[in-house]
């Protein structure tokens, strides 16, 4: 479909037209004055391609003016105290260390306060073997993220990890899955060592 051109003087009447109206109301004084019958869309879209601005972004929700506010006057609830939400004293509630949540498909545990969190096969790992040293993950040797036990977890470098996920070559089986790692790891190792050769 051909679009049909705009003249400068229908582009400068738009530009005049514009603020402060809606994109239905800027069709309509276009197609009354050049006598035309374009659609609002392609009103919108010459807009769009010379940065012409209604500034009525928003329009169906504002307020008109004069509207006052629901709350206007009220100094807030009084639940007890003297000002505010909560009587002197009261304590927020927070999440306790140890609660668990899913984030992302992996479970995080509280480990301490005020809102510290960590994943859980991680800190189970470190918990039993020491600090994950940089640049090395634990994963999971059935694959299943739920199954957070120490002997479904083994650590492999991160690079082993690129390696097999590149080559699309990794197996749900938990008895071979660990032992996949260990042949990348081995793989990488040999292919560093020839190159320093």
């Amino acid at each position: 479909m051909k679009h049909k051109h705009y003249t400068p003087e229908q582009i400068d009447y738009i530009r005049t037209v514009a603020s402060e109206r809606t994109s239905q109301e800027i069709t309509d004084l276009f197609n009354k004055k050049f006598g035309e019958n374009r659609s609002m869309r392609a009103i919108r879209s010459v807009m769009s391609r010379y940065g012409i601005r209604n500034n009525m972004q928003g329009y169906a929700t504002r307020f008109e003016k004069g509207h006052q506010a629901w709350n206007k006057g009220m100094d807030g609830l009084q639940l007890g105290g003297e000002k505010g939400w909560f009587p002197k004293g009261h304590a927020m509630r927070s999440i306790p260390v140890g609660s668990e949540r899913l984030e992302e498909g992996y479970i995080k545990i509280k480990i301490a306060e005020p809102n510290v969190w960590a994943l859980k096969h991680r800190y189970l790992w470190e918990e039993h073997n020491g600090e994950i040293p940089k640049g090395y993950v634990v994963l999971f040797k059935d694959n299943n993220r739920m199954n957070i036990t120490i002997d479904n977890l083994f650590m492999t470098p991160h690079t082993a990890l690129t390696s097999i996920s590149r080559r699309k070559i990794d197996t749900e089986h938990e008895e071979i899955r660990p032992s996949l790692f260990k042949l990348a790891e081995l793989e990488l190792k040999i292919k560093e060592l020839s190159i320093g050769l």
